[in-house]
This record gives structure tokens, sequence and C-alpha cells, in this order.
């Protein structure tokens, strides 16, 4: 199947959500902030990046937007239990973008990664 970057700082969220998501045949890479996935993001590509909004040194806000320049145009799903970061991604074009709220609902999450593969 595909390969997926998941980038939370809360490490139990982010090794849960790499469970999932390698069940259901998925490589995944995490990494616990946007400057630790940028760096992996320079040397790997990637299906998807599933990736926290709020998170320390580097939000998933300022990762897209760096993507965005760097011209990574992998899609994202973001997770936020908070939706008002998303006037900010209004000119975020050639990017997918879906939004999940938190508490996540893992049973969407799955159905996202597996009508796209």
């Amino acid at each position: 199947m595909g390969k997926v970057l998941v980038v939370d700082d809360e490490k139990d969220l982010r090794e849960t959500l790499m469970d999932i998501v390698s069940l259901i045949g998925h490589e995944t890479v995490g990494a616990g902030d946007g400057l630790e996935a940028l760096d992996i993001l320079k040397t790997q590509s990637f299906d998807f990046i599933i990736s926290d909004v709020q998170m320390p040194h580097c939000t998933g806000t300022q990762l897209i937007l760096a993507c965005v320049k760097l011209g990574i145009t992998t899609p994202f799903i973001f997770l936020s239990g908070d939706d008002t970061f998303k006037s900010e991604l209004k000119s975020v074009r050639n990017i997918g973008i879906t939004f999940l709220p938190k508490p996540i609902d893992f049973e969407t999450l799955v159905s996202i990664l597996s009508e796209a593969a």
C-alpha cells in the first residue's frame, strides 16, 4: 500500500495512529513535531501526512506552508480539537487537506486512507 508520515507531539497518540495505519497495510514513519517532519521530508516521500495542528517548535500549519515552499504536494490529514486555524490555510493550493476533529474517529481515518489506496 502507501507510506504515511504521522506527526504529533503526543507520543502515545502518535504511536497509536502509526499502529492503526500499519494495520491497514501502510508503512509508517513518525515525527514528534513539524521540524522533525521537515527533516524527514527532505529525504523521503509519502502518500499522506497525518499531522496534529498544535505542536511546539513547528505547528501543523507551519509544516504545510513549509511543504508548499519546498514543492511537496503530499495530501495532509489534520487532527485538531479547534478548527480556527483553517482560515490560515486558504492560500494553500495543490495539496489535498482533510480535517478530522479530536477526539479522533479512527474508523473515519481508516476510511479516508483506504479510499485513497
